[in-house]
């Protein structure tokens, strides 16, 4: 029976126990998985190769993957697992410089709310469910594709029940352990739950990691964006915590979003989530909303009306509250005057009311007058 796994293999086992790290480990069983799966032959045949016979089969291996549109990067990351496990093997394998391809640089297309949108109206229904998926949560396409979809159907269907609009999870990044909130817009849980009404698989969705780097290279094309720099996934990663910044988010509130690695306690990451979910929410419209429809720009013109309004009426409430504050003085100043006038009438009524010395005496006949 042909094996496509190798980490049964007593080995491979024994090579992989070399790494400390988990993540690291986890990585070059993941690559080493990848190579046999297309060597398509049990792991003990790999291992009986000499050197220069693993050289060859790897570079056959390099072609095949070159000719689908496999990414420079990963196919060079991929063939560290192979030569990895034959250095261990003492029978350490040497490629010349020219023998595999160069690694890409650094630029990459930086995508606009318009490239997104124009790439969402030409996509199909999964196209549109990751396209929505990865804006969304701004994750590394390893974290997306890991997701598990009973968690994410369970998570809709509950929104879906309690009429919420957004759908808030916690995780934590595969690869660097990170701590990350995730987020569903109102996008993202209309179209992938579109998908997973469809697509009846195991998995989040029925496509690998280069499969969706070529398919938003086509959808590129398809929407005759100009790109300057290479289109991959990573790209909305970049897009999302660029548009996290922008909406006037901390660093470390967007960061958390996107799960990149940031110094806090747990309690910090507590009351950040709070002011993540309240913020995002607020700023979804403006910032993060790659498809506004017509019914949703007049939403959106409507609610900054509103806005305004509220404002005016804050405005005039402050107004009215500085009036009655100066009408209280007048009120209190008009008691005074009140009170004086009050006393001032007394005292003259009780004047009046003594006899004075004058009509207490008597005339010359004796009668008083």
């Amino acid at each position: 029976m042909k094996k496509t796994k190798a980490e049964d293999n007593e080995t491979v086992k024994e090579w992989l126990s070399e790494y400390a790290k988990p993540n690291t480990k986890k990585a070059m069983r993941q690559r080493l998985n990848r190579f046999m799966t297309w060597y398509n032959k049990p792991v003990e045949d790999f291992l009986a190769l000499t050197a220069r016979e693993a050289k060859h089969a790897i570079k056959k291996w390099v072609a095949h993957e070159t000719a689908k549109g496999t990414t420079e990067n990963t196919i060079l990351s991929i063939v560290t697992a192979p030569r990895s496990l034959f250095e261990f093997l003492d029978k350490p394998i040497r490629f010349r410089r020219s023998e595999l391809p160069n690694p890409q640089k650094g630029n990459k297309h930086h995508f606009s709310n318009g490239d997104l949108g124009k790439m969402f109206d030409v996509a199909d229904l999964r196209g549109k469910a990751i396209i929505t998926l990865g804006v969304s949560l701004g994750w590394a396409v390893s974290d997306v594709l890991a997701l598990d979809r009973d968690n994410i159907e369970t998570l809709i269907e509950r929104a879906k029940q309690s009429n919420e609009k957004f759908v808030f999870f916690r995780s934590q990044r595969g690869k660097t352990g990170a701590q990350a909130l995730g987020v569903l817009n109102p996008l993202a849980i209309e179209w992938v739950s579109k998908w997973l009404a469809k697509y009846k698989g195991e998995n989040l969705f029925d496509i690998s990691h280069d499969m969706i780097n070529r398919e938003l290279r086509r959808l590129t094309e398809e929407a005759q964006i100009k790109t300057i720099g290479n289109v991959t996934y990573h790209c909305f990663r970049a897009w999302t915590f660029s548009s996290l910044i922008k909406s006037g988010m901390s660093e470390y509130e967007a960061k958390y979003l996107v799960g990149k690695a940031i110094p806090l306690s747990d309690d910090t990451y507590l009351s950040l989530e709070e002011s993540v979910k309240e913020k995002y929410k607020e700023k979804y419209d403006e910032f993060l909303n790659i498809h506004k429809t017509t019914i949703g720009k007049k939403t959106l013109a409507l609610a900054e009306e509103n806005k305004q309004q509220r404002k005016m009426i804050k405005v005039l409430l402050e107004k009215v509250e500085n009036m009655e504050k100066g009408l209280s003085h007048v009120t209190t100043r008009l008691d005074l005057i009140e009170t004086n006038v009050l006393g001032i009438t007394r005292k003259r009524s009780e004047t009046r009311a003594i006899p004075s010395k004058t009509h207490l005496k008597g005339n010359k006949n004796g009668e008083k007058i």
